[in-house]
């Protein structure tokens, strides 16, 4: 293959990458500004009573939530149901806290039909500084209940005020999921109402999605995806969390002007 081909394949894979990130940073901004307009145009709407039916309470635990969230005329158990798990009782509910849960559970359908069967979405959820978390699909364990572990992950630590005050969309780093879905990345969007912090709303990509576009079309050698730190995100074979390119070739590859140097015995 001459370079030109291999050129040609590349560029095709750099595109079809970065449109595939542009469109999940397109739904992610929907899902947390569908948060933020629910909760501006409805503050002062009375909340729907059927929703407090809804809930279950799990008082030795702490917490109370909805095991299985689905659109009404689907049954509860199907596959791209999701799952409320919140902090608190039902029978000390905080008006305000209601009314961000009856915002959250309306990206229902928006949440079911980004992680419906044939997607590459694996998960889509809404993380509140309220404690509670709405979340497609359903976990598999069914007892799994709200824990602060989830806010020690890069969706919510690199995401937060604190990391990110200017409320900027965020692509974090590759990471294990704590659910056991493998590595991934999350596409995150800080929800805010009013200039205040509310939560986070964030698309989960998993690393085989990344993998099958970097292994689209055929030329010789591999293609990899790497951050703005030369750390790897994905490529076709097996790597370790937090693998780095050598510093000497991701400098090359910043100044490069040519399309191929030779570092370390490898083409780049």
């Amino acid at each position: 293959q001459n370079g030109k081909e291999i050129d040609r394949v590349v560029g095709m894979r750099a595109r079809v990458m970065k449109d595939y990130i542009r469109k999940v940073g397109s739904q992610t901004r929907a899902l947390g500004l569908s948060i933020t307009d629910y909760l501006t145009f409805y503050e002062n709407t009375p909340i729907n009573p059927d929703l407090i039916k809804k809930f279950k309470n799990y008082p030795n635990l702490n917490r109370f939530g909805i095991p299985h969230i689905s659109r009404e005329n689907q049954e509860g158990s199907g596959p791209d149901a999701g799952t409320l798990t919140a902090v608190g009782s039902v029978h000390k509910l905080n008006p305000t806290l209601l009314k961000e849960i009856e915002a959250a559970l309306n990206l229902r359908g928006q949440f079911e039909s980004l992680t419906e069967k044939q997607s590459e979405v694996v998960w889509a959820y809404y993380l509140s500084e309220r404690k509670f978390l709405y979340i497609t699909p359903k976990f598999k364990d069914e007892n799994y209940y709200f824990t602060d572990d989830l806010y020690a992950e890069p969706y919510w630590t690199q995401a937060n005020p604190i990391a990110n005050p200017a409320g900027r969309q965020i692509i974090t780093d590759l990471y294990e999921d704590i659910a056991g879905k493998g590595l991934m990345i999350s596409v995150s969007e800080p929800v805010y109402v009013k200039g205040k912090f509310m939560g986070v709303a964030a698309i989960d990509i998993g690393l085989d999605a990344m993998q099958r576009i970097l292994e689209s079309g055929d030329c010789i050698g591999r293609s990899m995806l790497i951050d703005e730190n030369g750390k790897i995100v994905a490529k076709p074979d097996n790597f370790a969390l937090n693998d780095r390119l050598p510093s000497s070739v991701f400098s090359s590859i910043l100044e490069s002007k040519k399309s191929f140097f030779l570092q370390k015995g490898s083409f780049w």
